[in-house]
């Protein structure tokens, strides 16, 4: 059973078989790479000379590199918090934000300023001011 969107085509002989324009113009990459495989292969070139990288290194991208300096750090933290209060409602108060809280936005008439509920007091030796989520 022939599908219906192929009922209409009809194959052609001369459909089957390619000129030579046609046929180097499909395979030329193809002899390319097949060129590039057997100089790498006969160790006539080696690509990751050709980027900078040492003779004889990895020729993958996600080989780690040796880094421009050598690193200070010993260990990092990195907290993720998904569902966390904002910044804005915990240790950055934005006195602009409470100061236009009713005013609507520039863009959107029907939306107002977006000020933190929570209120901010200096707190602790460095007087960092944090909300009052934190007691």
């Amino acid at each position: 059973m022939i599908h219906p969107t192929c009922q209409d085509l009809q194959m052609r002989p001369e459909d089957l078989f390619l000129n030579r324009r046609q046929f180097l113009n499909r395979a030329g990459m193809g002899f390319g790479a097949f060129s590039l495989t057997a100089l790498v292969a006969a160790g006539l070139l080696d690509p990751a000379a050709a980027f900078g990288a040492a003779p004889g290194a990895s020729h993958t991208p996600l080989t780690p590199k040796q880094p421009h300096f050598t690193p200070k750090a010993k260990r990092i933290l990195h907290i993720f918090a998904s569902g966390a209060p904002s910044q804005i409602d915990t240790w950055d108060p934005k006195p602009a934000l409470k100061k236009y809280n009713d005013a609507p936005m520039p863009d959107d008439k029907n939306a107002t300023g977006f000020a933190s509920p929570f209120e901010f007091k200096k707190s602790g030796r460095s007087g960092v001011e944090t909300s009052e989520v934190f007691p």
